[in-house]
């Protein structure tokens, strides 16, 4: 199944409006991952989010400590050499608060 989820600090979350009117957010999520000699390093997921949960995220301040459940979505663009480029985005399905419990989601119906 094409699921993931992931928890970290949020990057700044901002909502934005597409040609067909969607609002969508783009943002990322810091995790910080322990290497064997003790120290850490930081790896960026880079997100989206649509709709209503664009909209919840943007309540949240940079640094805000999120779990996020998405899947992946494959794409292809043409960027400005005329080259193919191929590349995953994650897309947000929920999200919550990470430690409280809290659960933020989009219906199966949306």
């Amino acid at each position: 199944m094409n699921m993931f989820t992931i928890s970290g600090n949020v990057s700044e979350v901002k909502v934005m409006k597409a040609e067909n009117g969607r609002k969508y957010a783009k943002f990322s999520v810091i995790h910080h991952i322990r290497k064997s000699n003790g120290t850490y390093m930081k790896g960026y997921f880079y997100m989206t989010a649509f709709d209503t949960l664009a909209e919840s995220l943007a309540q949240f301040t940079k640094g805000s400590p999120l779990e996020f459940v998405g899947h992946f979505n494959f794409t292809e663009y043409t960027n400005e050499s005329g080259k193919t480029v191929k590349r995953i985005e994650n897309i947000a399905d929920s999200f919550a608060v990470a430690g409280d419990g809290a659960y933020m989601g989009k219906s199966v119906s949306e």
